[in-house]
């Protein structure tokens, strides 16, 4: 017996639909995967299923009893714990909800915030959880060891693939071309049926005329070309009754980027020296010194709480070390994008604050390059999801005449498509860039160096772990 059975949900934001029909059950012992762009309603859904919110159309059935325990995606921290790091306030959260036993667990991006080591103690948790649980989560690694079914939610549709995202890739890959190739194999059904009907009415026009010389055939000519029109009519007729095949969703080509805004900085984007910096009595790092090229990738990688987001700070300019210098090269100008946005108008849409730096085409570009549907640009932040909200901010931020780059764990909220678009656009970002993050693909097809922080200690290495 299913733990829960959703039938036909649906769902809107301000009369907007956000998604229709939608089906699915939970069994016992499922790790149920939901993907998707951001934007799509995964948290929508989530809420939905832990009762926050109510369908517009469709029904949610439980079992009698049921325990439910929801980790909401941007759960304000208690006041005790609001002194810890982001990936601290998420592990407390994290250990509530797996010591409550619950019977179904809603995890909604349980891995922002989390370094390594925690993300791989998660997945060991959750693969001996004993109830069921379904998460959004945008770390394919965790995707692949933990979830025994996918939900994809895309475009108003719930898709279910039974496996991991490894297997819902594949699968998907699979049900695109097939579908594809229905709507080819229909389209040329249609003109195929649309040139015999044409051939026909032709014929027909020639036929209803007699041969010269022949005066008493217009009889037997105008029932032969009759016949013709007949059966081109037939055909046509066939044809609108087929069954329609809808165009298969195509995304659009990612546009180029220039960074034309971009002003050129020198080889020597910074130099910091005997950096020193504790919180409270204990140390983040000491010694820490490193000197900056145009070009250069920096990482920033540690466990939670290890002084990434303080060391950003320092090399911004926005906190002092309690020791040590950071000497920026001339014509360099720092920005920093922040862990996450509070700082954003919601009053305002994605292209409003674009449009604080840089012009509507430009704006309009590399929001599309970051995923950024175009329906969207002009909504209201805060009529947004977390990740597009994200996609603004990183927009805006490239978009300013800035030529380094401080970027606090960027792909936070992010779909894993958008990761993707996110590392190619920063691979093409003329200057140089510092960034923290926990995504071991991101680190991986980015970073040219690395910084690991811990105890109060750093090294730093060519490659990233």
């Amino acid at each position: 017996m299913s733990l829960l059975s959703a039938q036909k949900l649906s769902f809107s934001w301000s009369g907007v639909p956000l998604f229709a029909d939608v089906s699915f059950e939970i069994n016992p012992s499922d790790r149920i995967a939901l993907v998707g762009p951001n934007g799509s309603g995964k948290s929508t859904l989530l809420r939905l299923i832990a009762g926050e919110l109510g369908p517009m159309e469709g029904a949610i059935a439980t079992r009698r009893g049921l325990g439910i325990e929801y980790l909401a995606q941007a759960a304000s921290p208690a006041s005790s714990v609001g002194s810890l790091s982001g990936g601290e306030r998420v592990r407390a959260a994290l250990s509530r909800c797996l010591l409550s036993n619950a019977d179904l667990l809603l995890l909604d991006e349980p891995t922002n915030h989390l370094d390594i080591a925690c993300r791989e103690w998660l997945e060991q948790r959750l693969a001996g959880h004993r109830g069921a649980c379904i998460f959004v989560s945008h770390d394919r690694v965790f995707l692949d060891r933990v979830a025994t079914r996918t939900l994809c939610l895309e475009h108003g549709r719930l898709t279910a693939f039974a496996g991991n995202y490894e297997f819902y890739r594949r699968e998907r890959a699979l049900r695109d071309r097939q579908e594809w190739e229905r709507y080819e194999a229909a389209r040329r059904r249609v003109a195929a049926a649309e040139r015999a009907a044409g051939r026909r009415l032709r014929l027909s026009a020639r036929a209803a005329t007699a041969p010269i010389g022949v005066r008493d055939g217009k009889d037997y000519y105008g029932r032969k070309a009759a016949k013709l029109a007949r059966t081109a009519r037939i055909l046509r007729e066939r044809r609108s009754h087929a069954e329609e095949v809808e165009k298969p969703w195509q995304e659009q080509p990612i546009p180029s980027l220039e960074f034309a805004n971009v002003p050129r900085c020198p080889d020597l984007v910074l130099h910091a020296a005997g950096l020193a910096k504790a919180f409270g009595a204990a140390p983040l790092f000491e010694d820490l010194s490193l000197h900056l090229r145009r070009g250069d990738r920096w990482a920033v990688l540690g466990p939670n709480g290890s002084g990434k987001t303080t060391l950003l700070r320092v090399l911004a300019g926005l906190s002092r070390p309690d020791r040590g210098e950071v000497h920026l090269g001339s014509r360099v100008r720092p920005g920093y994008y922040p862990q996450e946005c509070e700082h954003l108008d919601l009053s305002r849409s994605a292209l409003e604050i674009c449009l604080e730096t840089s012009a509507e085409t430009a704006a309009r570009t590399l929001l599309a390059c970051l995923k950024l549907p175009a329906e969207r640009v002009t909504r209201p932040l805060a009529t947004l999801s977390a990740g597009e909200r994200a996609k603004a901010a990183l927009a805006r931020l490239l978009l300013a005449e800035v030529n380094f780059l401080l970027l606090d764990e960027p792909t936070n909220h992010l779909e894993i498509e958008a990761v993707e678009a996110l590392a190619g656009a920063l691979r093409q970002f003329p200057g140089a860039m510092v960034f923290a993050s926990h995504d071991r693909w991101f680190i991986g097809s980015l970073a040219s160096q690395t910084i690991v922080l811990g105890g109060g200690f750093y090294s730093s290495g060519l490659e990233a772990k």
